[in-house]
């Protein structure tokens, strides 16, 4: 029990997380992964505030982890199976147990969506995956695929790109979704076709 909990601990929960200790709210954060969620595996982060350069993305996950904590924040692992009002607040049931608070911020973050594709999941992680960040460099001078029209995929494309491979990014109707200096980034690079 607390008076504020958290589901998640990629950016959006430690940072509640941080500004609900510091609040001083008894503050408990549950998460079925590391610390940092999928923002701790990924490569160079370039749209988060005070880091104009860009800044990585375990580096990232690691300071907003010890921040919450350093404030108070207590961290448990578990999955969670349902959110429903209680009585003065919130009770969430866990797999195992559940943890009641008087608010809960939820930020469960994002999975990557399946293609479709016939045979997907006898690829996948045999030259089909959904994150080149961490393995960039062992598509340096081969030709890549990358499906999709997003900040993601983008982000993607530049990282294999700038590692050395030759990237074709598939677009749905032709045209990115990214914000535009991304957009603008893939489309001027040389190793990358939309």
């Amino acid at each position: 029990s607390g008076d504020g909990g958290g589901l998640g601990a990629g950016p959006a929960g430690l940072s509640a997380a941080f500004y609900l200790a510091r609040a001083g709210w008894k503050t408990l954060v549950v998460a079925d992964g590391p610390a940092g969620g999928r923002c701790a595996r990924l490569g160079r982060i370039t749209n988060h505030p005070a880091f104009p350069a860009g800044v990585d993305g375990a580096v990232l996950a690691r300071r907003l982890f010890r921040q919450a904590a350093a404030h108070g924040a207590e961290f448990a692992s578990g999955t969670a199976r349902c959110v429903e009002a209680a009585s003065g607040g919130v009770r969430v049931a866990l797999d195992e147990g559940s943890v009641r608070a008087r608010s809960v911020v939820v930020a469960t973050g994002t999975e990557f969506l399946p293609l479709g594709l016939p045979l997907e999941e006898r690829f996948r992680g045999r030259g089909l995956g959904h994150a080149a960040f961490k393995d960039a460099g062992r598509w340096r001078g081969r030709s890549v695929a990358v499906a999709g029209g997003g900040e993601t995929a983008a982000h993607q494309a530049l990282r294999l790109a700038e590692a050395g491979a030759r990237v074709r990014l598939f677009v749905r109707g032709g045209e990115l979704k990214a914000v535009a200096p991304l957009a603008r980034a893939v489309a001027a690079h040389r190793l990358v076709s939309v």
